[in-house]
């Protein structure tokens, strides 16, 4: 089968290709060009162009930086300028990277697409989203691709449980990214400030406002909303005793702290709701739910009226999060989700 395989020229991209050429498959490699720095000669693409010369594949440049400004850049300044805490990566998944693919593999006659991340697709009926078997499962960011897109999705690396074994086969086929170390920020934040990236690159300013206590009393001054995000402790102040962001509330510009034991909930809102087969199982069903990355799922009753998902969690979870996403697994099967309101 010919497949069309998104490459970076970083470790997983270069394993994925190995994995797909022992599985017989002819590929191509495609490089996207996704943030404002990345051009023909920039440092990713050259990477992308030595890993598929290495591979022996075909590498196609696909310029996707107005769609990835459109659909990750600006929902991510509004989303600060709202006080909600976005996830980027979920944005760019669907409506950038595999979008990008599919019609960059249309141009060429090529069905099946392919990337490096860790996830699984289940195609024993239609298409389903699974977990991979490594830790590093990223499912959690991929639970908004549509059921078109799934149909067409390979993930060579999900069955790795974990990376040192995609490591490994990189060095063994000579790749230069084997000993590469993974990265851990935003691919348009380098250096990871998010704040400095809002107010210098894209001219976004946020007035002081008021801290203020879980019962509204005013309690010190914070230097603008865009500073802060759920759960934050850093940079708060002192107040005696460590706080914590409960919330933020743009309208007013305040921001709430509490106390560590105050930061739980046993409840949350989602909407703009989204589902990996299409549809939601039921208006009411019970499943495991993530709210953040690096959290476990946890049971978690939900309710579905007028698109938005009312969720009961058994036990309360810590800070649950304007903007991040709220994921829904019946076992290893991602069922869908949606951002937490």
């Amino acid at each position: 089968m010919k497949i069309l395989l998104g490459m970076s020229g970083g470790v997983d991209s270069c394993a994925a290709v190995r994995v797909l050429q022992n599985e017989g498959h002819e590929v191509v490699g495609c490089c996207l060009l996704m943030t404002e720095h990345a051009h023909e000669n920039s440092e990713s693409t050259l990477r992308a162009k030595q890993a598929a010369a290495k591979s022996g594949i075909e590498l196609i440049i696909h310029d996707c930086r107005e769609a990835f400004r459109q659909f990750v850049v600006e929902p991510f300044a509004e989303a600060y300028r709202h006080g909600r805490t976005p996830n980027p990566c979920v944005e760019c998944n669907p409506a950038v990277k595999i979008a990008a693919l599919c019609k960059a593999a249309d141009s060429l006659g090529i069905y099946a697409v392919a990337t490096g991340h860790y996830a699984k697709i289940d195609r024993t009926q239609k298409a389903k989203l699974c977990c991979a078997d490594s830790p590093k499962d990223q499912t959690y960011f991929l639970y908004r691709l549509s059921p078109e897109q799934l149909d067409r999705l390979y993930f060579p690396l999900g069955s790795f449980t974990d990376k040192a074994q995609v490591r490994a086969l990189a060095e063994q086929a000579g790749f230069t990214a084997a000993d590469a170390r993974d990265s851990q920020e935003i691919c348009f934040l380098p250096d990871g400030d998010y704040t400095r990236y809002l107010t210098e690159q894209l001219g976004i300013t946020a007035k002081p406002g008021a801290f203020l206590d879980l019962a509204g009393n005013v309690i010190g001054e914070h230097k603008g909303i865009i500073h802060y995000t759920a759960g934050q402790r850093k940079g708060l102040g002192a107040f005696g005793k460590p706080m914590y962001v409960k919330s933020i509330c743009p309208s007013d510009n305040t921001v709430t702290l509490c106390a560590a034991d105050e930061r739980f909930s046993d409840t949350a809102q989602a909407e703009n709701l989204t589902w990996c087969s299409g549809q939601a199982p039921s208006d009411h069903f019970t499943a495991q739910v993530k709210i953040r990355s690096t959290a476990k799922a946890a049971p978690c009753e939900i309710t579905i009226a007028d698109g938005i998902a009312q969720l009961r969690f058994e036990t309360p979870q810590l800070s649950p999060s304007r903007g991040q996403s709220a994921v829904f697994y019946d076992g290893n099967v991602v069922l869908g989700g949606g951002y937490i309101v």
